[in-house]
């Protein structure tokens, strides 16, 4: 392949020259290229036996999701428990939502390849497999809104996109682009999505439903679909198999709403409504795509099919559910606590959504090589019949251009690869406008290439040099006077922050309502007049900072922005940075910290995000303000790479949810950081304990001997046996096992799942609508399992015992035996005797396995990935809005710790912050952003200047008149409380605007 790429058209010389090969060596290179074309032919057709095409890359929903679902931290939308997988070889979940198999499996089969791995598996630095990926994703839909109860509970397919983007670029490294690019459009892309969309429409209290009609949402569902294939086609796709809804209103979860058991009428017509839409935008997509060729399988019309000739396809049921319970078997999902069927080939649907293997293998039969009935235009086996003519052209061509015997060669019957196919048109060869997705890919390759992701595995190359070094960068303030940072000349504006600084974040807030992403703000700061002469400056000086260039334009840009630069300081060296950040706290107390960070959702004084806001605040203009964020969270990317703690971040503590979102983000990334330590340790530790168990000196004693302190490692079990202790934590007093009298250890288990409030929140709206509890169930599994590693020989009665003691309840009499009480006898409680309770089920299937050898209930890398992405393309006006109030509550309470001993001051002082705490709580805050700003300010002359502001209240006898004169007294009665009566103004119904002060 690498020889075609080097070929080019042969010019008017060439040709001269070829015509003057005499006849005999003419012949003699006719004969060998004949042989060398035969012998390539049987080596060709050898290799597409094996394999039709070079890759499949697959998208889509859970029909064809093979385990991404695994990945996705908190996701409820899984399927990695029993009694899934009860067919598969294993005999055990994977992740499909299947008995066994599924048609990506099957598909992937017939074309001679691998079953492709989920992508999510590949992230930590695994290569993805030549022979492709999937990036299917149970609960996934077309629409982005399909997945908004299940966000960051399945992968949308724009997001599927996205993610091959990444195994594109990838590949591009790998082979070169042009090798990369026949690779691709060789390669089969099936794509099966739409059926959650459809029941996302129709469910009961859909909100979608009142939005669209019925014709408008399959409208935008074909619409919305052809885009992202657009993109996918930009990005190389040329072989795609897209699979049309089923008969949805078929599966067991809609016919039980029906008394009769039959389908569901109007979602079966929708989807009918959409196929069709679906084929007329297929046909004008290859229309207007130079090179693409597609397969259409009609899965609406293979259902009914199914369904009314069963009996001859060997089936016998196809309205219940195999696995599941209640009627049809769909009122209860396939969890552990339902039953299944012995008979799974007879059924059509596996639960509630899905069908069997079987089902799953005949619809891959019919995709592979069904006829047009319900294969448009062509099916898989057709398709890979044009990749191999392809292939063999290519092949004869670079043969007789390499032997010289082509006099010609017809532009026309071999196109070249359309490599700028992103940006030129293939049918005119005009300049074309991108799909929206392509678009939004620039905006990232152009902030990328100005600002690349921390490289994980580059810790020893500075990034401002290129050198070796041994300790993070540390950037050296330059001596400049600060010329665009307020107030900064007054040695006070550090004991409070500055109100010109809210002020900067308030306009932040107001401005950027209508930009979704820092990332847009780069771009229109970029372009706009206004700074448009300094953006190349500002861009190309992030660029250089990262990758290394000799001038450190950064400190170029913002080394006067001496906050900024502080801030710097403070992630790239965090041990050191702390002391001092204590020795200049600017609160003596946290009890009034706390309490206005709850009132206004900010964050604690002092803390990262306040710090933060005052130097994203001191900054002027709003493209710095976004390229410093970007800095930001490159730093934060950094810390976690490198396993360091975020400085100003409890570096152990669960989310406070009555703190902002960011703070409670970034004390989840602090979090993952003291859990990988501390599962690091957990397993050397274990390692330790069997690397101890497998030294013959160290040998236990012969079964019926006591063990000796130093063999607590051992556990006798009751055939007297005995068996290692793995993943035991410490000893639990008083208790011993009911079978074997062994001491009961508890165990080190998984910890819990980090919780933010935007996780909280989408987890209980998707239990609410589905009912699920698998990760509850997932949980508790893993804890019999560790249970069950710790003390060999227990049993269902000794968990409960531990984990639940209210389920347990001890007999009163218990018997002395040698001198020591027995071990405890009583019963369990009602509800753990039912039969089929979810407890026992799990304990039969749970294994004795250590915590830290069991597959992870939260992905501490997807999680922080996560929040990262989420940083990098965080909504400006959100950012803004976070700040204000982190700054404001953090002001406020350092404020009110220098007056509250004031009781004159207090007084007032507590009438400003009523006043900010009622306006903030209020969803239209930013309106009186103006009032905050000026009522801040107010507060902060109080707490700098105290005795000023006393002097100004109790002038002596002999200012008062010049007093009044100053603070504009109304009436001589009135006291002459100036500040009072300036505070009664300002919460007045009409309240002032003074222009002297803005937002």
């Amino acid at each position: 392949m690498a020889v075609i790429n080097s070929i080019t058209p042969m010019n008017t010389h060439t040709m001269a020259v070829t015509t003057r090969i005499n006849v005999g060596t003419t012949t003699t290179l006719l004969v060998c290229v004949l042989v060398f074309i035969g012998s390539t032919i049987s080596v060709c057709n050898a290799q597409v036996a094996a394999a039709a095409a070079p890759a499949v890359y697959i998208f889509g929903d859970s029909l064809m999701d093979v385990g991404n679902n695994n990945y996705l931290p908190l996701s409820i939308a899984k399927a990695d428990f029993p009694h899934n997988g009860v067919d598969f070889p294993t005999g055990e979940p994977t992740g499909r939502f299947s008995n066994g198999w599924n048609a990506a499996d099957f598909l992937a089969k017939k074309i001679g390849l691998p079953t492709p791995p989920p992508y999510l598996s590949l992230i930590g630095g695994v290569a993805p497999p030549i022979t492709g990926v999937s990036f299917a994703s149970g609960g996934a839909g077309i629409l982005n809104e399909t997945g908004g109860l299940l966000f960051k509970q399945s992968i949308a397919l724009a997001q599927q996109v996205e993610h091959f983007t990444m195994v594109h670029d990838k590949l591009v490294h790998q082979l070169g682009p042009s090798n990369a690019h026949i690779h691709l459009s060789r390669s089969i892309f099936p794509i099966v999505i739409g059926s959650n969309d459809l029941f996302a429409y129709f469910n009961l209290g859909s909100t979608v439903a009142n939005q669209y009609t019925r014709q408008q949402y399959v409208d935008r569902m074909v619409s919305s679909f052809k885009g992202l294939l657009e993109a996918l086609y930009g990005l190389g796709a040329r072989k795609l198999v897209v699979a049309g809804v089923g008969a949805i209103g078929c599966c067991p979860v809609r016919r039980k709403a029906n008394r009769t058991g039959e389908c569901e009428v109007e979602i079966n017509y929708w989807s009918t409504k959409y196929n069709d839409g679906l084929k007329m935008m297929l046909q004008g997509l290859k229309s207007e795509s130079l090179g693409m060729n597609y397969a259409y399988f009609d899965t609406y019309g293979a259902m009914i099919n199914l369904f009314q000739n069963h009996e001859t396809y060997g089936f016998r049921e196809i309205k219940e559910a195999c696995c599941g319970l209640g009627n049809l078997n769909a009122d209860v999902a396939c969890i552990p606590l339902a039953t299944y069927c012995a008979n799974r080939n007879d059924h059509v649907f596996w639960d509630l959504y899905h069908p069997t293997e079987v089902v799953a293998s005949l619809f891959s039969d019919i995709l592979y090589s069904g006829s047009r009935q319900l294969m448009v235009p062509m099916n898989v086996e057709q398709l890979l019949t044009i990749i191999k003519a392809s292939w063999l052209y290519r092949s004869i061509v670079t043969i007789l251009v390499l032997a010289n015997m082509v006099v010609s060669t017809s532009k026309s019957s071999l196109p070249e690869p359309d490599y700028h196919s992103r940006t030129e048109s293939p049918i005119s060869g005009k300049k074309k406008t991108a799909p929206p997705i392509l678009l939004l890919k620039e905006v990232v390759s152009t902030s990328k290439s100005s600002l690349p992701e921390h490289d994980c595995h580059s810790r020893t190359e500075s990034p401002i040099s290129g050198k070796k070094k041994t300790a993070p960068p540390i950037l050296l303030l330059k001596e400049e006077k600060e010329s665009d940072s307020p107030a900064l000349g007054d040695v006070k504006s550090d004991i409070i922050p500055s109100a010109s600084v809210l002020k900067q974040l308030a306009i932040g807030v107001e401005t950027t309502k209508v930009i979704k992403s820092i990332k847009d703000l780069m771009i229109l700061s970029r372009d706009s007049s206004a700074v448009k002469d300094r953006s190349g400056l500002s861009l190309s000086a992030m660029k250089s900072f990262v990758v290394g260039e000799k001038e450190d334009k950064f400190v170029a840009e913002f080394g006067h922005d001496k906050k900024v630069m502080s801030f710097i300081h403070l992630l790239m060296d965090p041990e050191g940075h702390h002391s001092r950040r204590k020795a200049k706290s600017r609160l003596d107390t946290t009890t009034i910290a706390t309490k206005f960070s709850k009132e206004l959702h900010g964050a604690p004084p002092e803390s990262f995000v306040p710090e933060l806001a005052e130097a994203i605040g001191s900054l002027k203009t709003l493209k710095k303000m976004a390229l410093f964020w970007s800095r930001v969270v490159l730093e934060l990317r950094r810390l976690w790479c490198e396993g360091k703690h975020i400085p100003g971040i409890p570096p152990d503590e669960i989310p406070n949810l009555n703190s902002c979102l960011l703070h409670q983000q970034l004390q989840v990334i602090n979090c993952c950081i003291s859990r990988k330590r501390r599962r690091a340790i957990a397993t050397e530790s274990l390692d330790s304990v069997l690397k101890q168990a497998n030294n013959k000196s160290v040998l236990p004693p012969p079964s019926g001997d006591i063990l000796p302190e130093s063999h607590l490692m051992y556990a006798r079990i009751s055939t007297g046996e005995l068996v290692l202790r793995l993943g035991a934590d410490k000893r639990l007093e008083n208790t011993t096992l009911l079978d074997t009298g062994e001491p009961v250890y508890t165990p080190v288990m998984q910890e819990w799942p980090l919780l933010t409030e935007d996780i909280i929140k989408e987890t209980e709206e998707f239990v609410l609508r589905t009912g699920s509890v698998g990760a509850g169930c997932s949980q508790l599994l893993s804890d019999m399992q560790a249970f069950k590693a710790a003390n060999p020989g227990c049993i269902l009665e000794d968990f409960v015992r531990w984990h639940s003691p209210p389920d347990w309840t001890d007999d009163e009499s218990k018997e002395i035996i040698d001198g020591g009480m027995s071990p405890s006898r009583g019963h369990l409680s009602t509800r753990m005797q039912k039969e089929g309770n979810l407890w026992r089920e799990l304990w039969e299937t749970a294994k004795p396995i250590p915590a830290v050898r069991q597959s992870p209930l939260y992905y501490e890398d997807l999680s922080v990935e996560g929040i990262l992405h989420g940083l990098e393309n965080i909504s400006p006006s959100g950012l803004f809005e976070q700040l204000f109030l982190s700054l404001l509550s953090s002001g406020c309470a350092i404020a009110e710790a220098r007056i509250s001993s004031n009781e004159i001051l207090y007084k007032m002082f507590k009438e400003c912050k009523d006043y900010i705490v009622l306006i903030c709580q209020s969803k239209s805050w930013v309106e009186k952003a103006q009032d905050i700003c000026q009522v801040y300010e107010t507060m902060a002359v109080m707490a700098l200047n105290p005795n000023k502001v006393i002097r100004l209240m109790n002038p002596p006898p002999d200012e008062s008149t010049t007093k009044e004169k100053l603070w504009k007294t109304p009436s001589r009665n009135q006291e002459n409380n100036t500040t009072t009566a300036q505070f009664s103004t300002m919460f007045s119904k009409k309240q002032p605007k003074p222009a002297s002060i803005s937002c």
